[in-house]
């Protein structure tokens, strides 16, 4: 992972709201208070940003989007839920905390403002390694 000299840069953009656990069947299940509104988030791993994204909806919709396995592995998009997933039960398989961070929006106006731009510096300064496609 590279990062560009900001490390405490999400930290101090973003707020701890949860953490992701593997359930007695072996299922992901979230612990933690996610705001309902639009977002940006981060996973992050051994204190490091692992995935970077956004949501126009309810942060818990998205997170949900990570939660299930998918059987629509055929979009782009399915495969992204797919493959983060996957990273997300393997992290905690090696006995690993994968936590969750997020800044909010006021309203879909100030997400539309300022959502892309902070995704985009978040990824620009980190380049979180579950945010890019793995090689067949």
């Amino acid at each position: 992972m590279m990062v560009n000299n900001t490390a405490p840069f999400w930290r101090d953009t973003l707020a701890y709201v949860g953490v992701w656990c593997l359930d007695a069947n072996g299922s992901l299940r979230f612990e933690g208070l996610v705001p309902d509104r639009p977002a940006v988030f981060a996973m992050v791993v051994d204190n490091m940003p692992v995935y970077v994204g956004l949501t126009g909806r309810a942060l818990t919709e998205r997170l949900d989007d990570f939660r299930a396995t998918h059987s629509d592995q055929l979009s782009q998009s399915g495969k992204i839920k797919a493959r983060v997933h996957q990273e997300i039960i393997s992290v905690l398989g090696e006995g690993r905390e994968v936590e969750v961070y997020v800044h909010s929006f006021r309203d879909v106006r100030d997400f539309a403002q300022n959502a892309w731009e902070l995704r985009n510096n978040l990824r620009a300064a980190y380049v979180p390694d579950w945010n890019r496609a793995k090689a067949a």
